[in-house]
C-alpha cells in the first residue's frame, strides 16, 4: 500500500481478482468503517478520524480500481469507472471541506433509509459474476 501526496489510500494491482470480486471487497471495507462510525457515535474524536479514513480510502478508489477495471470488455468498464470515479470525487471534496457530515454521507443519498444498499453495493451488484 502507498500514499499519494493527498494521504488517498492507493492499494496495488489486481493479483488475479476479478473487477466483481475486488469491489465487493471494496464494499465490505466500506461497511466495516460504518459499523465502527455507528460503534463511535458517542466518541467524537474517534468517529472523525474513521470517517476520515472511509473517506480517504474513497478518495482512492477510482485510483485502485484501474487494474480491475481493465480486465472488463471497453464497453463494460465505462459505468463502473465513472461510479467510482464521481463517488471519488465526492470523497475528495469532503476532504477539501473537512466536513465530517459530507464524509459520513458519501455513497448515501438523500432519501437513503436505515438498512438499505449504499451506493457502491449497489454498482457492485449489478456487476457480472464470475
Amino acid at each position: 500500500m502507498k500514499k499519494n501526496k493527498r494521504e488517498v489510500l492507493v492499494y496495488g494491482s489486481g493479483g488475479g481478482r476479478t473487477f466483481t470480486a475486488w469491489l465487493e471487497q471494496a464494499a465490505a471495507k466500506i461497511a466495516e468503517y460504518e459499523r465502527q462510525g455507528r460503534a463511535a457515535l458517542n466518541d467524537e474524536a474517534a468517529y472523525r478520524a474513521i470517517m476520515r479514513e472511509k473517506a480517504l480510502y474513497l478518495a482512492g478508489l477510482y485510483a485502485e480500481a484501474q487494474p480491475y477495471l481493465q480486465t472488463l470488455e471497453e464497453k463494460k468498464r465505462l459505468y463502473p469507472a465513472s461510479r467510482l470515479q464521481a463517488f471519488s470525487a465526492s470523497a475528495e471534496q469532503a476532504l477539501n471541506l473537512g466536513s465530517v457530515f459530507y464524509m459520513s454521507a458519501l455513497l448515501f443519498p438523500g432519501d437513503h433509509q436505515p438498512g438499505e444498499l449504499n451506493e457502491l453495493e449497489k454498482l457492485a451488484l449489478e456487476m457480472p459474476r464470475g
